[in-house]
């Protein structure tokens, strides 16, 4: 009541001030004897040739009232016509001076009046519709008041099957038309509804928050948002003028509007939006946590061996076809782990959630939109830069490894580590929030001669970003020196380093900056470390500040000469004018401010390198450029368009300033070094037919099953994951979350935490929700491999056992080897056999048990972000594996010996070493077409993945081509022609 009367009392304002000045004020002139045309005809006589009498200005001052009244009429009329409308009126240069007044008048006039007049309609509406069709048939409040449609026709619908619509004008019930659609954001979930005629935020109110007279709350809550890509720059600033297509955020009471569609609302916030408008944001009441988002669309069969969109979706084994859910799973977000579910079309499923449930969800939109990191926060392109510097180094410690034979029953080379121990966060980021980052598109680029070749010059892929793009300072003039000082200035500075050296590629040379820096400053930013700290190509340390000025000076001349010889004035019209002109990349130097003596000679080199693509950032303030304030968090200032740079401490810089030395090739590998080749065994293998496995060399018994249970349930984890049934198929019925803790489990033997578990499966999930999630994804593991268990045997006793597959002893868990044999197991247990064995025979058979219980790469086809190091792990095993039992076939059976070389080389095609070995083997039977296509592709993957193949290699196969070439030996063996006996 008290809103109404306040609002009572803003009409009766707003139209005695609208009646006052568009009826009152002429009225007021005209009887005040201030009639226009009097007035014009007075002024007309001139001032007969002196200075104006008070009587000569009084018409002056009449004209000049009456066109300041019209000025206010048409300032009023445009107003409203604009307001009717939907669209915001820019401010003209004539109405100016009352424009402004008349738009507070006319938007208080129709909040005041129009608002409750639509309100009273809508709850006319729903009156009337509950009389006639029940409350069944009123539709989700999501509806909205929409203008400018009520030409269009009503589509032919019975009573019966849609909502009423009450006709003020005509005062019957007619058949509602549907105009659209909007997006209610409720907690952290959205809804997307139909909309109808007349809809509005009473009704909106009504039904979801159940109170009608509660619509200012929705008013308040989304009051001067805009939607650009919906409705322009109109704003929300007429609760009866909303568009379809809005988002409109509830109060955090409101309960969904029944039969609306569930769906992901935009989490961007509107960035002109006033302060107090709050933007869909994580919810941190104490209601219930929404499940997972699920695919809402009529859903299409996923591909064998791939997983549903969603965390929790069904994984879909290759040739099983899944059953359809049960009506309860999506209820409750999951599939029970009794039934076998699949992904399905439904509309009453669960909600879908704004965001994924991260606590560290940066609150900040635009240039804040980046990775929280232990260490700092760093934006999206950096952190993708980061990931495929590691995928680099992985490749360079395979390039380098040199496998030995299995001596120890463990495998413990010290380069098995991850490069970067942020990169598992680091990537589920990216995961979540740019995707597309993890698997760019990247154009490929012509060769030398498909370009020269072609009859129109084809174009070049563009150059990617700088350091300075990647760490957030690309918008600013680092040309013209860039000062660093507050909290994070140190952090920043840092920032800028780990980006310049980040950035680019082997294929994108332009790209790959430099950084010269002082020592002194390197000291500054890393500490003692700084002095154990190695070379990176990229990274120019020199003694002192002066000789750093030299350096850039030095570059500034040589590029200068490019550009001129060139005929270009700048580098980058250099790169689009000459294709084959060398590659310069962004220079940028970091350093302190130094001394007022080299202040003028700095300045001159700076700005001498603004052609050339080079710049300087300085820890300090650095008046003839520009001088950042940066905050703890990166920020520069209190505005989203401010930019928002990379921070990182200490430790996280070493940590990936040793990752960009090793993704660059500047550090030998750890596993290249006290590392010898793989030779011959000391004795003769004996034949492999007579190999037996034996059980006398300490291997472990097999662990005795469960009393009732069934033999243990196969599971593969080596090639595509699987649960195997007693048909040898997969076994379908698993959700994706559980195949990934299956495999997690069986590369964790002895079993892993509970914290590790849901920090690999959920990281962006709160506590609670991860370990919901955890709890349904065990039991849905649980559930398949019970099933497993009782179709093996076909005894319904079998049922009645309680298996307990994944045992949780104490907050870990572990699969009970008792239930489940892995194949993965079986690869490690005849692996520690081979180095326990006490004769060649025995380790030949172990190792050919052992290949074939391997099956492919770990979890192929998957792409887990916690997996790096495991699969690595597992593909030094199958390797070292390989060339253990070819170096004992090499004497007896040099055909064997050279296929196992080949499938090793297959299992790393990077490998020089392996390589070099299956040349050698191929040449030994005589294959010289073998080493020619070895050799070709080791270069090709080595090229793909921009590795240099060594000039030995290359020359170590044009000697045995050589040798090969050569008459054949007079005695030949006869098992094998053209091979010495």
């Amino acid at each position: 009541m008290v809103m109404a009367f306040r609002r009572a009392v803003a009409v009766v304002v707003n139209a005695t001030t609208l009646v006052t000045l568009v009826i009152g004020a002429p009225i007021a002139l005209l009887h005040f004897g201030a009639n226009p045309l009097l007035g014009t005809a007075e002024l007309a006589r001139g001032p007969g040739g002196g200075l104006l009498s008070l009587r000569q200005l009084t018409p002056l001052v009449i004209i000049l009232l009456w066109v300041l009244w019209l000025l206010v009429v048409v300032s009023l009329l445009a107003e409203g016509v604009a307001r009717v409308r939907g669209i915001d009126l820019p401010r003209l240069p004539v109405l100016r001076p009352v424009q402004g007044m008349a738009a507070a008048l006319i938007a208080g006039h129709t909040a005041g009046l129009l608002t409750p007049a639509s309100a009273a309609m809508g709850a006319a509406a729903i009156n009337q519709i509950d009389a006639h069709s029940g409350t069944n048939a009123v539709p989700a409040a999501a509806a909205v008041a929409v203008v400018g449609q009520h030409s269009v026709q009503a589509p032919a619908t019975s009573p019966a099957t849609a909502p009423a619509r009450y006709d003020t004008r005509a005062a019957t019930v007619q058949t509602p038309f549907t105009v659209g659609s909007v997006t209610l954001v409720v907690g952290d979930c959205g809804y997307t509804y139909r909309v109808v005629d007349n809809d509005s935020l009473w009704r909106i109110a009504k039904v979801c928050l159940g109170d009608p007279e509660r619509w200012p709350e929705i008013w308040d809550l989304n009051q001067g948002r805009s939607w650009p890509q919906v409705s322009g720059n109109t704003r929300f600033r007429d609760p009866d003028l909303i568009f379809p297509g809005w988002v409109l955020t509830l109060p955090a009471d409101a309960v969904p509007p029944p039969g609306a569609e569930a769906v992901a609302p935009p989490v961007t916030a509107d960035p002109l939006a006033p302060a107090s408008v709050p933007s869909p944001s994580l919810s941190t009441s104490a209601s219930p946590t929404a499940p997972p988002p699920r695919n809402l669309s009529p859903s299409v069969s996923a591909p064998a061996g791939t997983a549903a969109d969603g965390d929790d979706g069904m994984y879909v084994a290759p040739s099983v076809a899944s059953n359809p859910p049960s009506a309860g799973a999506f209820q409750s977000g999951f599939a029970t782990p009794s039934e076998s579910p699949a992904p399905a079309a439904t509309s009453a499923a669960s909600p879908a959630p704004i965001a994924s449930g991260s606590e560290q969800a940066p609150a900040r939109s635009g240039p804040s939109d980046g990775i929280n990191l232990p260490g700092g926060w760093i934006p999206v392109g950096l952190g993708a830069g980061l990931v495929a510097a590691v995928a680099m180094v992985w490749r360079h410690r395979r390039h380098c490894y040199r496998p030995t034979p299995v001596t120890a029953p463990r495998l413990a080379d010290p380069d098995l580590v991850p490069p970067l121990a942020a990169v598992t966060r680091i990537r589920q980021t990216l995961r979540r929030s740019a995707p597309e980052s993890l698997t760019p598109a990247t154009a490929v680029a012509p060769t030398v001669r498909d370009y020269h070749a072609a009859e129109t010059r084809p174009a070049l892929p563009p150059i990617g970003p700088s350091g300075a793009d990647l760490a957030g300072a690309g918008t600013l003039p680092l040309s013209a020196g860039l000062g660093l000082q507050g909290p994070a200035a140190l952090d920043a500075a840092r920032g800028l380093l780990v980006a310049t050296l980040t950035s680019g590629s082997h294929d994108d040379p332009d790209a790959e900056g430099r950084a010269i820096i002082p020592a002194a400053t390197l000291a500054t930013l890393l500490g003692v470390s700084a002095l154990e700290f190695g070379s990176i190509s990229r990274l120019t340390v020199t003694d002192t500040v002066a000789d750093a000025i030299t350096d850039l000076e030095e570059e500034v001349i040589r590029r200068a000469r490019l550009t001129a010889d060139a005929q270009t004035a700048t580098v980058h019209a250099l790169r689009d004018n000459d294709i084959h002109a060398e590659p310069l990349p962004q220079v940028l130097l970091i350093s302190e401010v130094p001394d007022p003596a080299w202040i003028n000679r700095l300045t001159t080199a700076v700005g001498l390198g603004y052609s050339v693509d080079i710049g300087a950032a300085f820890i300090g303030p650095w008046p003839p450029g520009t001088t950042l304030h940066v905050a703890e968090d990166g920020t520069t200032g209190d505005s989203d368009e401010d930019p928002r740079l990379a921070v990182l401490d200490v430790a996280t810089t070493l940590d990936m300033l040793g990752l960009l030395r090793e993704s660059c090739g500047d550090h030998e590998s750890v596993g290249s070094r006290n590392a010898a080749a793989v030779g011959p065994p000391s004795n003769p293998p004996a034949p492999v037919a007579e190999a037996k496995v034996h059980s006398a060399d300490g291997d472990a018994p097999a662990p005795t099953p469960p009393s009732g249970a069934s033999s243990p349930v196969t599971v593969r984890v080596l090639g595509c994951p699987a649960i195997i049934g007693d048909n040898g198929q997969p076994v379908g019925g698993l959700r994706a979350k559980a195949l990934e803790l299956l495999v997690y489990l069986a590369v964790h033997r002895g079993g892993a935490a509970l914290g590790d578990i849901m920090e690999s499966l959920f990281p962006d999930a709160t506590m609670r929700r991860a370990s919901e999630r955890l709890s349904t994804v065990v039991a849905n593991l649980r559930g398949v491999i019970r099933r497993a268990a009782t179709a093996s045997t076909g005894d319904p006793d079998t049922a009645k056992v309680r298996l307990e597959p994944v045992v949780n002893t104490g907050g870990h868990y572990h699969l009970d080897p008792r239930i489940v044999v892995v194949d993965w197991w079986a690869v490690t247990d005849h692996y520690a056999t081979v180095a326990r064995a006490a004769d060649d025979l025995q380790r030949l058979a172990h190792l050919t048990a052992a290949l074939d219980a391997s099956g492919g790469p770990l979890a192929d086809g998957t792409d887990y972000d916690w997996i790096d190091t495991d699969r690595e792990v597992v593909r030094r095993h199958q390797i070292k594996l390989h060339t253990h039992a070819a170096a004992l076939h090499a004497e007896h059976d040099p055909h064997r010996a050279w296929h196992l070389l080949e499938q090793a080389c297959e299992l790393d095609p990077l490998s020089e070493e392996l390589a070099c070995q299956a040349m050698r083997a191929a040449a030994g039977c005589g294959d010289t077409d073998a080493v020619r296509h070895r050799l070709k592709t080791l270069r090709d993957a080595l090229d793909k993945a921009g590795i240099e193949l060594a000039g030995d290699t290359a020359a170590f196969a044009k000697d045995l081509l050589r040798q090969r070439q050569r008459p054949p030996w007079p005695e030949q063996d006869p098992r094998h022609p053209g091979m010495p006996s």
